[in-house]
């Protein structure tokens, strides 16, 4: 005669039935000491160097590009003003133009330092300008 069901979540009277014989346990083999750092943390300083070479390159771009037309713009209203052919309103334009192009360098150059940081930290070690 076979065993009757069980409801679930209850447990049949009397002692369990025997189960199947455990597997013997091996031993692991232990995984070879390595000097390689974990995948995480190589994809992390990766990231963070695509991350300042990305902002070193555009802080260079802006300074060459931006930053040197707005110094050629007020040298350009300085002579206009002298020359008679501008007012001053114009000369005034083009400074307010040089500190606006300025101050926008100074954040792209802080953004390359913080990642310098941010780099040197996942790193943990110096990283050679």
């Amino acid at each position: 005669m076979p065993p009757k069901p069980v409801p679930p979540g209850t447990l049949p009277p009397g002692p369990l039935p025997p189960g199947p014989e455990p597997l013997p346990l091996e031993p692991r083999p232990e995984d070879p000491p390595s000097d390689d750092p974990p995948p995480r943390a190589v994809h992390k300083v990766r990231t963070a160097w695509v991350e300042l070479n990305r902002a070193a390159r555009l802080a260079e771009q802006y300074r060459s590009t931006v930053v040197a037309i707005s110094e050629r713009n007020l040298t350009l209203a300085e002579a206009a003003l002298k020359s008679g052919q501008a007012d001053v309103t114009v000369l005034l334009d083009a400074q307010r133009e040089l500190v606006d192009a300025r101050r926008t360098l100074n954040d792209l150059e802080r953004d390359a330092a913080l990642a310098r940081i941010a780099l040197e930290q996942t790193a943990g070690a110096r990283v050679a300008p």
